[in-house]
């Protein structure tokens, strides 16, 4: 039917409900309708051409002009929400990666240079947290150098312990850098390249 259907007096949550109830029920009386008219279709096309049963499919042929004309057939306008929110996409996100923690390079105890004879720093004892900023002053031969190679790793502690958190992926950009990049590409190649396939 298309008749209007007025609201009484209500909250608009209540309207929400009674919108929604309705809407259920005409969902389910139209898919009663599809129902029936499938069976009905599916006797006229079994008997339509049957002599001692046209008169039963032509009867049925006009239960369904019927049930056009009455608008039974016709998807209900209350019930369009319904068969949106049936087909309304879900979108399944993977659970986050565990947070890393804060810390991320550790030193304890470091005695740092490239022998025990040729010591550099002593008692290092150092921790890079997750959002830290360092800024390393000194004057040439202080071991500003020594101190960053020790904590990429690349040279070992003399004495000490150096932590590193396992899901670091650690990036170094040194100072000479430059001389070993290939001069004939531009500055975003590198980083494009670099982002893509890692170090």
């Amino acid at each position: 039917s298309k008749m209007l259907l007025p609201f009484a007096s209500c909250t608009y949550t209540q309207y929400l409900e009674e919108k929604e109830q309705r809407a259920s029920i005409a969902m389910a009386e139209y898919e009663r309708n599809v129902a029936e008219a499938a069976k009905l279709q599916a006797f006229v096309d079994r008997f339509g051409a049957s002599a001692t049963k046209a008169s039963s499919a032509q009867s049925r042929v006009k239960q369904l002009e019927k049930m056009k004309r009455e608008g039974k057939l016709d998807l209900p306008p209350s019930a369009e929400a319904i068969m949106a929110k049936k087909m309304r996409p879900s979108l399944v996100l993977p659970d986050p990666p565990k947070s890393m923690g804060e810390e991320l390079i550790v030193l304890e105890n470091g005695a740092i240079g490239y022998s025990e004879n040729e010591v550099l720093l002593e008692d290092v004892n150092l921790v890079i947290a997750r959002g830290m900023k360092l800024i390393l002053r000194g004057p040439n031969g202080a071991g500003k150098s020594t101190l960053m190679a020790a904590l990429r790793g690349t040279l070992d502690l003399v004495e000490g312990e150096r932590k590193e958190n396992e899901k670091l992926r650690l990036g170094v950009f040194t100072q000479d850098l430059a001389q070993e990049l290939d001069v004939t590409s531009r500055a975003m190649d590198l980083v494009t390249s670099y982002a893509r396939e890692g170090p």
